[in-house]
């Protein structure tokens, strides 16, 4: 990990911001902000970070595992999963990695749902997609 020091001043704040946005922070960046007073740029820039950050951890959990993973693959998201649960959620919804726009629900509680229909289906294609991964 590599912790960048800031002092949160205004052309650092949008350095940063801009670094965020077009996704050229590495996943092993995690900036250390010392801000010099609450500002506009200081509470937009802290907002796109942690969007950011929250995007990581849903990509991270929507990552499907292969046969030949380690089960201890499934730790990270099994502590979020658990935290999450610890802050009496029902449940979680991450992004389908099989149906673009779909989605998944991991329930903690499955008495509070009911089963209203069963539907048996064929997947008949599965299509992955690569992007090119920046360096950290």
């Amino acid at each position: 990990m590599y912790f960048p020091y800031f002092r949160g001043r205004q052309y650092e704040l949008l350095a940063l911001r801009e670094l965020v946005q077009n996704r050229l922070l590495g996943k092993f960046v995690m900036p250390v902000v010392e801000p010099v007073r609450i500002t506009p740029t200081l509470n937009t820039t802290m907002t796109a970070y942690v969007e950011k950050v929250f995007q990581d951890i849903a990509a991270e959990i929507a990552k499907p595992l292969r046969r030949s993973d380690s089960p201890l693959e499934y730790l990270p998201t099994q502590y979020i999963a658990e935290f999450i649960k610890s802050k009496k959620y029902d449940g979680v919804e991450f992004a389908s990695t099989i149906r673009q726009g779909g989605y998944n629900l991991a329930v903690f509680d499955e008495s509070l749902f009911e089963c209203v229909d069963v539907e048996t289906v064929e997947v008949s294609e599965v299509l992955y997609t690569t992007d090119p991964l920046l360096s950290s």
